[in-house]
């Protein structure tokens, strides 16, 4: 299928992309894609209705929600078919207080896209739209920032996510798979 990997030219992202195939296409900074600006956003947005799948990666400095968002509401509002699927990050369920409040607006944003989620799964579910829609919360990556940070055993590598991103665009259409969380054993 013909995919868009939004955040797919780096790292963990890039993996993705080259897991998914030749029909995948990874756009970031260093193919001039900065989503922390509003005009490219627009473009992308306009660009994801030419894919059958979107998997949106990038966090953009917390803009991650504002991209899936605006996706979400051009497919529904132009009947779109495609699969849209965003990563956020199981953090948002695992309580504990004491994190640092340099990655507070991380986990604000994170969760903001997990409420998203709710709202593009009603959508998805009540409404006659076309598009399907997931959002994958994922634990540690295996990447490169995970593994400069602290003592690393072990994370989820790009080509498992791809693997369930597969088995995702796979499922009947009639199928609403809203929301899968995925943690390494530790």
């Amino acid at each position: 299928m013909k995919t868009l990997v939004v955040g797919g030219t780096q790292d963990f992202g890039l993996g993705l992309t080259q897991f998914l195939g030749e029909k995948a296409f990874g756009i970031g900074r260093t193919n001039g894609y900065d989503l922390t600006k509003s005009e490219v956003i627009d473009r992308v947005v306009a660009m994801s209705k030419e894919y059958e799948v979107v998997v949106v990666v990038a966090n953009a400095k917390n803009r991650q929600p504002e991209v899936v968002e605006k996706i979400a509401l051009e497919w529904i509002a132009s009947d779109h078919p495609g699969y849209l699927i965003c990563l956020g990050t199981s953090a948002v369920y695992h309580d504990k207080y004491d994190r640092e409040p340099s990655v507070w607006s991380y986990l604000r944003m994170k969760q903001g896209l997990s409420l998203l989620t709710k709202y593009i799964g009603w959508q998805v579910t009540n409404e006659n739209v076309k598009m399907r829609f997931t959002n994958i919360q994922v634990g540690r990556l295996d990447n490169q920032a995970a593994r400069s940070r602290g003592p690393f055993k072990t994370g989820i590598k790009s080509e498992e996510v791809g693997r369930i991103i597969r088995f995702l665009i796979d499922t009947p259409r009639h199928l609403c798979i809203h929301e899968l969380v995925i943690d390494p054993k530790y």
